[in-house]
């Protein structure tokens, strides 16, 4: 909704980190407060309605236990005074929370075991093949673009049986 592909995206708004050995993409933060580059000059979010899904949830976290996911609030992170009680389905506030609730679950696990594949290709030394890995990671979930025509869930399913079967033996 922004115009703009991933490798756009990563020239002004975009960073990589690594975790556990896999490469992921965060919002970058700039400035003295280190704040999201899409806030605006008042702190109001200017891409609200089309905000990630880390923003939809902040300021709670998640927990995936047995294939579940639980929300929690997290104390302390939001300055908000007089706040008031809100279902999470209402706070995400995304279409079909059920189905955005197993893509989340889907996406965790899949993280979980690219991390765990990454670890035992470390031990082996494949550093070739990490880098395959996460080149293969990236390309799939992030540059390549997402069709608008087309649901976003069954693009990503796709994407995620791609993976593992490359992956995951």
């Amino acid at each position: 909704h922004l115009g703009k592909g991933f490798e756009a995206l990563m020239e002004d708004c975009v960073a990589l980190h690594v975790e556990d050995g896999l490469i992921l993409p965060h919002l970058k933060m700039e400035g003295a407060k280190e704040s999201c580059v899409f806030l605006n000059g008042a702190g109001r979010c200017s891409i609200h309605a089309f905000r990630p899904g880390l923003c939809r949830t902040f300021p709670l976290g998640r927990n995936y236990e047995n294939g579940r996911l639980n929300y929690f609030l997290v104390e302390g992170e939001c300055p908000q005074k007089n706040r008031t009680k809100v279902k999470v389905e209402k706070w995400i506030d995304t279409p079909d929370f059920q189905r955005n609730r197993e893509f989340l679950i889907q996406w965790h696990y899949l993280i979980k075991a690219l991390k765990d594949k990454i670890a035992g290709m470390a031990a082996e030394n494949r550093d070739d093949a990490i880098q395959e890995l996460n080149l293969f990671f990236l390309q799939t979930f992030f540059v390549m673009p997402y069709e608008t025509e087309i649901d976003f869930y069954s693009q990503f399913e796709m994407r995620r049986r791609a993976t593992e079967e490359r992956y995951m033996e």
